[in-house]
Order: C-alpha cells, then sequence, then structure tokens
C-alpha cells in the first residue's frame, strides 16, 4: 500500500469535520458563506456558473499535479451528503496544507471540486433543478445551464478520473443479506453491453479498493449500483468520454436522517482514493474486488414489530400480524424544520421480510390514536390525560397562532388547523398512516406505552418523555413515503 494510507486511516475526523455545516438542508448562499469562512487557501477559485434561477455554481481546484481529479455533488438538489464530506475535506486541505501528505498529493494530482451542482434544487431540497430537468439525466442535450457547466469544467479540466457524488434510497440492502446498504459504488458502463476497457476497468479497481477501505469501518454494509447504461445519465458518459468514473451513492442508517456516519466515509475514502492515485498503485488492485461487490438488494422496512395485535374498530377480537414502520423525513408547518415522522409502511405477515431493526411485540395489543379538538386551558397536563385517553392529534382553531400552542405544550403531539382536511385514519393502523398507537398489556389491558408518530412518549417504566409538538401540514399522507 501507499506510504501515506496507514496515516490518512488514523485521522482524526473530528479534527477536521466542518462543525458549521450540521445540517443536510444546506442552501447554495450557506455554502458560499462556508468557502468563505474557511478561507479556503491554498484552494483556488476558478470561473463561476449559474444555475438558472442565478445562484453561483463554485469551481474550487487543489494542487498541480499531472493527474487531474474532478468530483461533482449535488447535482440532485436533495443528495448532499457529500456536498457536506467536501467541506470537510476542504477544512482537512486547508488545515494540512503544510504536511508532508498534503506537500506529497498536491505535486501528484489536481483536485477540482463542484461541491452543489444544483443549486435551485438545493433551495428547495428537490431532486430536479429549477426547470423540473433531472441534471443526471441531461448530459447528451445540455438544456440546463448547470448541466452545460459541469461538461464545460470537464472539457477544460480533462480528468484523468471522476468521482459522481449522490445519495441513494436509505433503505437498500445488501444483496439478499438484509443489511443495509450505508453504501453503494460503482463503475458506471460506457455502452448497452457493460464491455470494460482500460478506463473502466481502472475505475473498477479503484472501486474495488474503496469497497476495501469502507468495510474496514462499517463492515458488510457495502453494495454495488445497479450498472445499466444509463445513455443520457453523466456518470456513464463520463466513463465514455474517457474519464474513469465512480460512481458513491451514500445510502442510510436506522433513524439517522443526517448520515453523519456516512458523511465521515465519504471524507476517508475521499483521502484513500486520493493516495491510491498519486501512489500510481490502482492497476495493482485486484479486479476482483469490485467484481465480489453484492448488488443491491430489496428496500428494508426500517422497523419491523414481530407479531403483535392490532386493535381494529371494525372488528371484535384484535388481528395477529406483523407491523413495519418507516421514518421519512418532513417539516414543521411553523418552523420549516424536518423531523422523522415513523409512517406505517406494511402490515401483514412479514417473518421473511429483513429489517434494519425488529421487537418482538407479541406481548401487546396497539390500538391506533385519533383525533379531537384541542382540550382547554392548553397546558402540558391536559394534553397529557387526553394522549392517556388515546389522542394523539389536535385540531386548533385558525385563529390561535400555533407558535404559542407549541410553547405551551412540552409533549410530542400533532396540531392540525381544525380548517385544514383531515386524512389521519382514526379506524386502523393503515399503510401511509402514522405510526401513533396506545400499546396496552395483552393479559391487563392496561397502557404500557404509547407511541406518537413512531417514538415513545410514555411508557409505565420510565414515564413521560418532554418533547415538542409537531404542526402538520396538510394532507399528509400523500406526502411520498418509500415502503
Amino acid at each position: 500500500m501507499g506510504q501515506f494510507l496507514e496515516w490518512v486511516t488514523r485521522l482524526n475526523y473530528d479534527q477536521y469535520r466542518f462543525a458549521d455545516a450540521d445540517s443536510r438542508r444546506i442552501r447554495n448562499h450557506e455554502l458560499i458563506g462556508f468557502l468563505v469562512g474557511l478561507g479556503i487557501s491554498p484552494v483556488r477559485k476558478n470561473a463561476v456558473g449559474f444555475s438558472f434561477e442565478g445562484r453561483k455554481i463554485e469551481h474550487l481546484s487543489w494542487g498541480r499535479g499531472p493527474v487531474s481529479i474532478l468530483l461533482w455533488s449535488q447535482m440532485h438538489g436533495n443528495e448532499p451528503t457529500a456536498t457536506l464530506a467536501l467541506l470537510d475535506l476542504l477544512s482537512f486541505l486547508h488545515q494540512e496544507k503544510d504536511s508532508p501528505f498534503c506537500q506529497w498529493l498536491s505535486g501528484k494530482v489536481t483536485l477540482h471540486l463542484v461541491p452543489m451542482l444544483n443549486p435551485d434544487g438545493a433551495e428547495r431540497f428537490t431532486r430536479r433543478n429549477a426547470l423540473g430537468i433531472d441534471l443526471n439525466r441531461d448530459a447528451l442535450d445540455l438544456v440546463s445551464p448547470e448541466s452545460r457547466f459541469l461538461k464545460a469544467v470537464k472539457d477544460q479540466v480533462n480528468p484523468v478520473w471522476g468521482f459522481n457524488l449522490h445519495d441513494q434510497n436509505p433503505r437498500y440492502s445488501v444483496g439478499s443479506s438484509g443489511k443495509p446498504a450505508m453504501l453503494s459504488l460503482l463503475a458506471p458502463a460506457f455502452d448497452r453491453e457493460r464491455r470494460d476497457n482500460e478506463n473502466r476497468l481502472r475505475a473498477k479497481k479503484l472501486t474495488g479498493f474503496l469497497r476495501q477501505q469502507a468495510e474496514l469501518r462499517i463492515g458488510p454494509h457495502v453494495g454495488k449500483y445497479d450498472d445499466a447504461f444509463g445513455a443520457r445519465c453523466f456518470g456513464d458518459n463520463m466513463q465514455k468520454w474517457g474519464v474513469s468514473t465512480i460512481l458513491i451513492e451514500s445510502g442510510g442508517w436506522y433513524q439517522s436522517p443526517e448520515k453523519a456516519k456516512i458523511r465521515e466515509l465519504n471524507f476517508r475514502l475521499f483521502l484513500a482514493a486520493f493516495e491510491a492515485i498519486a501512489s500510481g498503485e490502482v492497476d495493482q488492485f485486484p479486479v476482483e474486488w469490485y467484481e465480489t461487490i453484492p448488488f443491491n438488494g430489496p428496500l428494508l422496512p426500517e422497523l419491523k414489530l414481530e407479531r403483535t395485535f392490532l386493535a381494529d374498530r371494525r372488528v371484535a377480537e384484535p388481528v395477529l400480524t406483523d407491523l413495519a414502520i418507516n421514518y421519512p423525513p418532513m417539516n414543521d408547518l411553523v418552523t420549516g424544520k424536518e423531523q422523522m415522522v415513523g409512517v406505517i409502511a406494511d402490515v401483514g405477515d412479514l417473518h421473511t421480510v429483513p429489517s434494519m431493526a425488529t421487537l418482538d411485540f407479541s406481548s401487546w395489543i396497539l390500538e391506533p390514536m385519533r383525533a379531537n379538538f384541542m382540550p382547554m386551558p392548553v397546558t402540558t397536563d391536559v394534553v397529557k390525560r387526553s394522549v392517556m385517553e388515546g389522542i394523539d392529534t389536535f385540531f386548533y382553531p385558525a385563529a390561535t397562532d400555533p407558535k404559542r400552542l407549541k410553547s405551551q405544550i412540552a409533549l410530542s403531539v400533532n396540531l392540525h388547523r381544525e380548517d385544514f382536511h383531515f386524512d389521519h385514519n382514526t379506524t386502523s393502523l393503515l399503510p401511509g398512516e402514522r405510526a401513533s398507537f396506545r400499546i396496552l398489556d395483552k393479559a391487563t389491558g392496561e397502557v404500557a406505552a404509547i407511541w406518537i408518530n413512531g417514538f415513545e412518549v410514555y411508557s409505565r417504566e420510565r414515564g413521560w418523555q418532554q418533547g415538542v409538538p409537531w404542526v402538520m401540514p396538510n394532507h399528509v399522507r400523500a406526502l411520498e413515503v418509500e415502503l
């Protein structure tokens, strides 16, 4: 292995983590402010591009070596994990500019970074740009200014290596293992036959090496992304244009929406890849390290409650079944801040379905919560009594300031304006509904615990959990829920 690999592997990541960027909802003006704050010396700013709505697209470079490496992130506006890792990388390059490693690396490679290709999408936290175009399907027609900018940078710097940085569905599994894919890698195809040429074979070898490096830290949680040729996709066309290209897809982990561990993994893989490229060792890596990566498998539910009894007001007796819960992020209507909200993903016989976490609920009956008008006076104790009676969602008058209600209730309940359309099912726990229920002791019928939106707010052992109410948007079930 290369002379600096051990040093890179042993780095204290916390020293370089750019702590000011702590949210995946990073926006373009924040990114630009962070770059100013970093001082980014000895990183150089190159000519900027502009999005459809006029936001700046930064092209940064570092090093003066003969091997050019192009990294681009967030071409999908809601896929920011690598963007944050690139800020960590810039922090590292600034702090370690005089280190033997950076002095050596800068003479071997030149890094070119486009940390946020789709700032309009990032502003809305949506996949597509302001024109509604998926930039990763615009490599040929180049309809969008963002796509034209990336292609111009590629033509200008003539990279030997390309790193296409994305986030994938956080519930992908690794092959048939039933384990979540924290990371998926790919050396994209350059034609429909998925043949190898020198560029792709070299990309496969480096990708296999990154798989080895990742598994040293996270174990068998690395998958391979679908390798079907995407005729319109940038990664596939970069490979076709002669750039040895690697796709890195940041996956997910149980109830970890900010992906802090995967962000760190991106940072570490960047440095390991640069060291391998600069040392000239890539051709020595066996291609089998890549070929044996399992392809991504089925989507996993995040939590499975096994053999629980579901109470349903339409039947006389509780129904014995399994229940799966996912935790998609949803925004508070007042603050705009997102939080995980547990949503029923599936109901039925799930004993053959692997999940990220599993609980045996065979001793309990689940009774769905209900909605009602806000009790008066509005205090935490009054709301607690209603919650104990099976109410998790409270209608408040349209003239009432929901900010005031939030400040009066120290409990994670749902607030919903009374004149909004209300579509929370109060009869059954059905797929797409929020996972709100009382947990009754099957033997005694007593309330053992209460979950609201997939999280425990009360248990008879631990008492009440302090929290903050969520002001629900309209049509909660209409929000995208990947089942």
